[in-house]
């Protein structure tokens, strides 16, 4: 089903755009020589779909630089059939250009600038706070976190992780936790290569991670949990610690996706807390929209995710609002605050319209403190 929906989505984009080009094109050329160069945009508008075939349906891994190019490929398509999809309301208003031709070169140009804007804006990291106060007595604890770092495609450079660090570090933080999606796919490369950035880490009680869907794919879970230990980091994977400096207790839930198929051990993990406890769950996934959220979780005080990137692109950002209870941000469903981050890394285009790369900083304090 998800391979179906991609092709369609890709296919919609290419067919749409292809119409205004030929109508561009013939303006100015033959109609052989505009249906030529129709074709020529539409195979352009595919190459997204032959990768992630090729990647997905067989496991064959295009080069990096090779996997980014289609990528930007297909963003660009999207964004440019969102412009004519805005000039062809218009159209319908009265508002028109002089041709087609005119029209197209004014929505190529809009889209390249908007392009370049989303290039910038994805590899900006920005650090948000959160002030998380609980009716717990006697809890002050400062926890960044941060997920969907996915080393290995490019946007989350060695050099981009080494700032993150140092900013981290110097924020001085109680806990570090990773929301999953650390690696992207290929796990072996960049082990020993981020080792002296992640090493580096700081937190007063310790560096905590859980996985996500993209844990599973490419060489295997086993190589990222060995990766993580490698880098210092303690593991989560449906089990639960307690740090008694904090009075904290945190639960580190597996991907519940399809991968797991543990959503059943949620309440199991969730029960016998520590009473008292700032309760908090790492999960990798958000709440899905329609979830009873003290069934899922009990009355947990928090619930960290990542995972949706906040749709990465306008309108995606649209389509998770409606998938999930809380797609980004911060927000209080009974006694539980739902806390997803935006991520740090990307997944497929390096562009980011209508969202943010970031880094979270939760400020847990007692509501009479």
């Amino acid at each position: 089903m998800f391979f179906k929906i991609v092709l369609s989505i890709v296919m919609s984009v290419g067919i749409y755009v292809s119409l205004h080009a030929y109508s561009a094109f013939a303006v100015k050329f033959s109609n052989r020589a505009a249906v030529l160069m129709t074709l020529i945009v539409f195979a352009l508008s595919q190459f997204f779909w032959v990768n992630f075939f090729l990647r997905f349906r067989y496991g064959i891994r295009l080069p990096v630089e090779v996997m980014n190019a289609c990528y930007i490929i297909f963003a660009f398509f999207g964004i440019l059939a969102m412009v004519f999809i805005v000039l062809d309301v218009l159209w319908l208003t009265g508002i028109r250009f002089e041709n087609h031709a005119r029209q197209a070169v004014f929505a190529a140009a809009l889209a390249g600038i908007l392009m370049v804007y989303g290039m910038i804006n994805a590899h900006i990291t920005r650090f948000s706070t959160h002030e998380i106060a609980v009716d717990k007595p006697g809890i002050n604890a400062k926890v960044v976190f941060l997920s969907d770092t996915h080393i290995g495609n490019s946007s989350v450079t060695m050099r981009r992780m080494q700032r993150a660090v140092n900013d981290i570090n110097a924020l001085q933080p109680d806990l570090v936790i990773f929301g999953g999606d650390i690696f992207d796919n290929v796990v072996t490369p960049f082990v020993a290569k981020y080792a002296p950035v992640f090493n580096q880490l700081s937190p007063k009680h310790g560096v905590f991670a859980i996985l996500g869907n993209h844990e599973y794919y490419g060489e295997g879970v086993e190589q990222a949990v060995q990766a993580f230990q490698d880098w210092g980091f303690t593991v989560l994977r449906d089990e639960k610690v307690r740090i008694p400096q904090l009075n904290l207790t945190l639960v580190g839930l597996d991907d519940p996706g399809r991968f797991t198929g543990n959503e059943t051990k949620k309440s199991i993990l969730t029960k016998d807390l520590t009473p008292g406890d700032l309760q908090v769950v790492a999960v990798h996934r958000p709440t899905p929209r329609n979830a009873d959220v003290a069934e899922l979780y009990g009355n947990v005080d928090a619930v960290l995710a990542g995972h949706s990137h906040n749709g990465q692109m306008f309108p995606i950002n649209l389509i998770v609002r409606r998938m999930f209870k809380n797609a980004w941000g911060a927000a209080k469903f009974g006694d539980t605050w739902l806390i997803t981050t935006s991520g740090l890394g990307l997944w497929g285009p390096q562009v980011r319209i209508g969202s943010r790369s970031e880094i979270m900083v939760l400020n847990f304090t007692s509501k009479n403190k």
